[in-house]
């Protein structure tokens, strides 16, 4: 009888066991900079409760509150009155999906 070598369905070889490695670091990078590079951190004594507010009420479904989608203030400008807003949607708050512009009247 000839032996016949059976490969197993687990057996990976380098190359498929070094991108593995390097997409699970990317990810690892991307959560990384998703969470504190990409976050708004106000200065000492400013107060953004209403924006926060804000971003709560116009964005409070079910996919939001299930953390599917999660939405963050990035950036925004305050003139005459009017904050203009840059938020950012995260899928699993990890991977960025999408940038919203909102005006915001106080």
């Amino acid at each position: 009888m000839e032996e016949v070598e059976i490969l197993s369905r687990h057996e990976f070889s380098v190359r498929d066991k070094a991108l593995i490695i390097l997409a699970i670091l990317l990810v690892i990078v991307l959560a990384v900079k998703s969470n504190f590079y990409d976050a708004y951190k106000p200065d000492v004594g400013e107060d953004i409760t209403v924006i926060e507010n804000f971003i709560s009420q116009v964005y409070d479904g079910p996919i939001y509150e299930s953390g599917l989608l999660k939405v963050r203030l990035i950036k925004y400008i305050e003139s005459d009155g009017v904050f203009t807003l840059k938020l950012r949607r995260y899928f699993v708050g990890i991977f960025p999906i999408g940038e919203i512009y909102r005006d915001l009247d106080q």
